[in-house]
């Protein structure tokens, strides 16, 4: 319902969805999934996960790719090496997990920080709040969510630029990151790195590296002054 890919409202935002092969129903599908939109479904995330990443057969994917493994092919007879009740198990592990609380929401730099994000038009992309469709897991469907992502795929300029298309994505655009939960990156992942390969070190490098269609807002937030800027991040923290 945000997808404007010609830009026909003027702002500067052409934000388009990435349509993908989706190897469950082999059929064309809306990505939402990966750096690019390129998976359809969580329970094909899980099991490229487990092939690509792990070298983890599965029902879904029962043939060796060669991660972790020089030939492609482990000479056990032992594929898929996870079954059909693993696989539904990790992908409705995953489905489940709840997303943190945003925080600090009646501190007064959070909420200036907030009126901040808006002013900058991070929210064109960021866009705070969304409604899940149907799901077969119940406390899933047509639920109001915070996500802070619209889903869609931007060109985000030539310094983020990996060259590498991915379905209909090309070589410049990035499916928008939803941040909710940034704001406990230390203490999930004990470090506080950013964007598809980590070259950011901290939100505010993230920030800093954004381009293409994103240039404005970057530019924006450059001259705010010290206590906006840390206003800003006060509010991306609390979320």
């Amino acid at each position: 319902m945000h997808a404007d890919e010609h830009d026909t409202d003027g702002d500067g935002i052409s934000g388009r969805p990435n349509w993908v092969y989706d190897a469950v129903s082999q059929q064309t599908k809306l990505g939402r999934f990966g750096w690019k939109a390129n998976t359809a479904t969580l329970l094909e995330q899980c099991a490229g996960a487990f092939v690509h990443d792990m070298g983890v057969t599965n029902p879904l994917f029962p043939i060796e790719t060669g991660a972790g493994q020089s030939s492609g092919n482990d000479g056990r007879s032992d594929d898929p090496e996870i079954d059909d009740e693993t696989l539904n198990a990790v992908t409705f592990y995953a489905q489940s997990l709840a997303v943190p609380a945003s925080r600090f929401y009646d501190d007064r730099e959070v909420r200036r920080g907030a009126k901040l994000f808006e002013q900058l038009q991070c929210a064109k992309c960021h866009i705070p709040k969304q409604m899940t469709g149907y799901s077969p897991v119940a406390a899933l469907s047509y639920q109001t969510i915070y996500p802070y992502t619209d889903m869609l795929l931007h060109d985000m300029g030539e310094g983020l630029a990996d060259h590498r298309p991915d379905f209909l994505a090309n070589g410049r655009e990035w499916k928008t990151r939803p941040l909710w939960g940034i704001g406990f990156q230390q203490l999930v992942n004990g470090h506080t790195q950013f964007l598809h390969d980590g070259r950011a070190r901290n939100l505010t490098e993230a920030i800093l590296w954004h381009g293409g269609e994103a240039q404005s807002s970057k530019e924006a937030f450059t001259k705010l002054s010290k206590n906006e800027r840390e206003a800003l991040l006060r509010f991306l923290n609390s979320l």
